[in-house]
């Protein structure tokens, strides 16, 4: 598995930048040509981020945002996002038996509650639903709804 984020991809790998699709997508192939096993996934900021598996299946696709440019407002401090992202996808492949696909779900979630303060998100107990968390007063599971929403079929 390899994680790089898409500037450091492309600068490993002599792509110029700058980032693009077209370029995130090439720069995961050639990761997976030079012996990635099982996954490449490359986080690209506000385009999403790409995830290329291995393989027989061979399966690539982007997982949006969870903020848009329309939301640029709800962004105010992208330090740790990364860090978060990555969090979320190790937590994700371990709560889905190492889908990948939902795994980015996650990860792409998790990022979106750290770049929305300065600092660490407030978690918080649910009062409609016992035993569950509020990160900044919104439910993570409907975060993953919504984005599972959006992805393209």
């Amino acid at each position: 598995m390899s994680f790089p984020n898409a500037e450091e991809a492309l600068r490993m790998l002599e792509i110029p930048l700058p980032v693009t699709k077209p370029k995130v997508e090439d720069a995961a192939m050639a990761f997976i040509k030079a012996g990635v096993k099982s996954c490449v996934v490359i986080r690209s900021a506000g385009l999403g981020a790409y995830a290329l598996e291995a393989g027989a299946s061979g399966r690539g696709f982007w997982v949006p945002a969870f903020w848009t440019e329309k939301d640029a407002s709800r962004i105010v401090d992208v330090t740790g996002a990364g860090n978060s992202f990555l969090g979320g996808l190790a937590a994700g492949l371990a709560m889905s038996g190492r889908d990948v696909l939902e795994a980015v779900l996650y990860a792409s979630v998790s990022a979106s509650f750290t770049i929305e303060q300065s600092g660490l998100p407030i978690v918080s107990q649910n009062s409609s639903s016992p035993g569950k968390e509020l990160w900044n007063d919104d439910d993570p599971y409907r975060r993953l709804e919504d984005l599972r929403s959006r992805m393209e079929v």
